[in-house]
């Protein structure tokens, strides 16, 4: 005969103990009604978590500033591919820049992909002497002519907490030998009404890095924002400020977003290699996006 202990959610049978289920008069009350992480049935979708992610979803134009750790606008630089781990050197117009940006929710995901577009570099910059295999123009281009487009995207996807925060999961980005999908680890979580921080660290050619962000909407119709981002690389144990970026967003159409993007191509005469695809698909990345 099985004896109920008063103290326990358990039966013993011939020294044997046997869970039983919770919520029962008999048992403990279940976790889940208390601890929505418990919860089978509570939501792990994006939009129904927290509402300011969905105000995130869609079509952006930004105009950046750059600037460099002595908070000075930042300036061209002669690109060195085996040295990315001091910065990255851009050899282009780079404080000031304009970047489309498409956000999209799908369920418990989250999709941030950017063009991002950098007129030429002014004649004095490129008449300066260039050591090989540091180069002052990238994709076959010409220095003081051509501009240069990339592209960047990361993902991120709804925590365990189940508390509107998400959770990095990684990105890629076309600045880079591999374009392929590469792991990062971050959190993005919202303060108040109108803001958003996020923050990622991973691994880049050479070091290992860290991004953080602060996005804030700036009207009621959340169609506007600014944000302010910070870059630093780590090497052994320093962290160095390579620079950040001072960002006002507008809100667009579909078709705004896609003409915008063609224009400004065509204004800076970028080469097409690496303009990345547009329509962009799902994921620019060799590869695709990653995986359930």
């Amino acid at each position: 005969m099985p004896l109920l202990l008063a103290t326990s959610t358990c039966f013993m049978t011939n020294n044997l103990v046997e869970s039983v289920p919770c919520g029962q008069w008999y048992s403990s009350s279940c976790l889940a009604e208390s601890d929505k992480r418990y919860d089978a049935s509570y939501t792990n979708n994006i939009r129904e978590q927290n509402s300011l992610w969905a105000d995130q979803e869609g079509f952006w134009m930004a105009t950046i500033k750059t600037y460099d750790s002595n908070d000075q606008p930042s300036q061209p630089l002669v690109f060195d591919p085996n040295n990315l781990a001091s910065g990255i050197g851009l050899p282009y117009t780079r404080k000031i820049r304009t970047a489309y940006i498409n956000i999209t929710l799908s369920g418990s995901r989250y999709y941030d992909h950017r063009y991002r577009l950098n007129s030429h570099a002014p004649q004095d910059f490129c008449d300066k002497p260039v050591t090989p295999p540091a180069m002052n123009a990238l994709s076959g281009g010409k220095c003081g002519i051509n501009g240069f487009a990339s592209w960047t995207e990361k993902y991120a996807t709804t925590s365990y907490e189940k508390d509107g925060s998400l959770k990095q999961i990684g990105g890629a980005i076309s600045f880079s030998q591999d374009a392929g999908y590469s792991p990062a680890s971050g959190v993005g979580t919202s303060i108040g009404d109108d803001t958003i921080f996020t923050s990622s660290a991973f691994s880049n050619q050479g070091g290992f890095a860290t991004v953080s962000e602060v996005w804030t909407f700036t009207n009621k119709g959340k169609t506007k924002a600014e944000a302010q981002l910070t870059r630093f690389n780590t090497e052994g144990e320093e962290s160095i400020l390579i620079g950040y970026e001072k960002s006002k967003y507008l809100k667009l159409s579909e078709a705004e977003f896609s003409s915008g993007i063609q224009d400004q191509w065509e204004l800076n005469k970028v080469q097409e290699e690496r303009r990345g695809d547009l329509p962009m698909g799902e994921c620019l990345g060799v590869g695709g996006c990653p995986t359930e």
